[in-house]
């Protein structure tokens, strides 16, 4: 009897550990962005857009090259893991690429294109302007900015976050450094990720409405971490030539940021903690006036302890793209958010 319990317990344990395997996406060589909708996933791997049926998770469509044309895309491979970005509307998307962005329809097809002055932008619209980043300087130094673009982005309208840069030669660098600053917008708002690891939340005319300050334990920093993150410089094509000059200057907390990632999605904001019960991971889940709805615990899959696999939320569930145990192929694993 005592057996057949243990037995039990390692059973439900290990379905409850490990999120549901619902397909084989055959076609992705290194995913980078999943979004969803009602009825399709989008995923980038480099510079092309793969669209899945959400019934079948069947490919439906994919587009996308490199060049300078309309409708293609230029990608540089040390910005944004060598993938373009990707945003889902009610009626289109839009994909940002170096110096671009451009619309398609949901089923792949090219709109329209603008041109950007900044490279970085990561534009994505909100009524007829642009939330997306810049660079400004001081005395102090150079400055990453969040701003709001007006409708040909051309122009700054209002800036609404600035991070010191990340990379300063002569200077200390805080290891995660580079994650502020991140931004979603919903409901015509924007949410804000700043260096204290709050989401600021302001409306579309940059007026701050408050922000999200989940109450999250601090969680230890570990030495595995920072030995593995100079790994990951190290041999990383992206950062592996900087890391003679990198690897004296990183600094690490005593403790990990609160934040591990947030989306927006489903009229909610998700908050993934780097803290872990039962090898899940903690999540928050708050309404876009940041009032707490739900705390939970997810089967959250990771890559490495510093860098995680392309996922996202949307229709009440966690979505991530996994790669299979021989390396050989990429799964979709799909976890109900409750």
């Amino acid at each position: 009897m005592k057996t057949t319990l243990i037995l039990a317990t390692i059973l439900v344990t290990g379905f409850l550990l490990y999120p549901e395997k619902v397909a084989t996406l055959d076609e992705l060589a290194n995913p980078f962005i999943m979004q969803v909708d009602e009825s399709q996933l989008y995923i980038t791997d480099s510079e092309t857009v793969l669209i899945y049926s959400l019934k079948d998770y069947k490919l439906q469509n994919k587009f996308g090259k490199k060049g300078e044309g309309p409708g293609e895309f230029r990608i540089s491979p040390t910005m944004s893991m060598g993938s373009v970005m990707l945003d889902v509307y009610p009626d289109y998307l839009i994909v940002n690429s170096m110096g671009k962005v451009s619309f398609f329809s949901k089923q792949g097809k090219f709109i329209k294109e603008m041109r950007t002055i900044s490279p970085l932008g990561m534009f994505k619209q909100i009524g007829n302007r642009f939330v997306g980043y810049g660079f400004s300087m001081d005395n102090d130094g150079n400055y990453m900015t969040t701003n709001i673009w007006d409708a040909k982005l051309s122009r700054v309208i209002k800036e609404l976050h600035q991070e010191k840069q990340w990379f300063v030669p002569g200077s200390k660098m805080d290891a995660f450094g580079l994650r502020t600053g991140f931004f979603f917008v919903a409901d015509n708002k924007i949410f804000v990720e700043n260096e204290k690891r709050n989401i600021l939340i302001f409306d579309e005319n940059g007026k701050k409405l408050g922000s999200i300050d989940p109450a999250i334990e601090p969680v230890k920093m570990t030495k595995s971490f920072k030995e593995g993150f100079h790994h990951y410089l190290k041999t990383t094509a992206r950062f592996k030539q900087f890391y003679p000059f990198l690897k004296d200057m990183l600094t690490f907390p005593d403790y990990f940021p609160g934040i591990r990632l947030y989306y927006a999605a489903d009229n909610t904001i998700y908050i993934l903690s780097w803290r872990k019960k039962n090898g899940q991971s903690e999540c928050f889940v708050y309404d876009l006036k940041g009032k707490l709805i739900n705390k939970t615990y997810l089967p959250f899959i990771e890559q490495t302890e510093f860098f995680q696999y392309t996922q996202t939320f949307g229709n009440g569930k966690f979505y991530q793209g996994v790669e299979s145990e021989d390396g050989e192929v990429w799964e979709l694993h799909v976890t109900e958010v409750k």
